[in-house]
């Protein structure tokens, strides 16, 4: 809860309390804790503002592959609400014919579609509400929280940068084809 400070400041507590009864069940006294976390909610604040000011898709999900968080970012590549993606499997942003795919020999973690690297990137098809299909490149990165181990994702779209690779590709053959 939020409480003005003298000085004309909020700050934020998080409070506990319980209630002691005598053997009649009346209420003898109260117990509590009150303990600031102004700072917790300031530096929550910032690594959200941080989240969606950011030009890449950036998501978090379990290692068990469950998504925990997403930017609008995210929200904005493959056409879904935030609420439609927090608590869902990662694997519905991927394309139905690659869940069954399990590289060998790679380490890392392993979401339903797959195992993925715990670190560094990969390119994959991602796939959008509407069913269409984008190339996407994927970094990963482990946190280890309190809370427990997540992976960070972040998610940029490379369309255009495919669509280049193919026209360079296709400039490199025609030039070699008038050789």
């Amino acid at each position: 809860h939020r409480m003005l400070h003298k000085d004309g400041s909020t700050r934020w507590f998080l409070s506990r309390g319980s209630a002691i009864r005598g053997a009649d069940g009346a209420l003898v006294r109260l117990v509590g804790t009150k303990v600031d976390i102004t700072e917790r909610k300031r530096s929550a604040e910032q690594f959200r503002l941080a989240l969606e000011a950011t030009t890449t898709g950036m998501l978090m999900a379990t290692r068990a592959g469950r998504i925990v968080l997403v930017n609008a970012h995210v929200e904005r590549l493959f056409g879904y609400r935030r609420d439609e993606l927090i608590n869902k499997p990662v694997h519905m942003l991927i394309p139905e014919r690659r869940h069954a795919v399990r590289p060998e020999g790679q380490s890392g973690f392993r979401w339903d579609g797959g195992a993925f690297p715990i670190r560094g990137s990969r390119e994959i098809s991602g796939v959008r509400k509407d069913g269409t299909e984008i190339p996407v490149e994927i970094g990963f990165s482990p946190l280890h929280t309190p809370e427990g181990e997540f992976v960070l994702c972040s998610i940029a779209d490379i369309t255009e940068r495919k669509h280049a690779e193919r026209e360079r590709e296709a400039a490199d053959r025609s030039d070699h084809v008038h050789d």
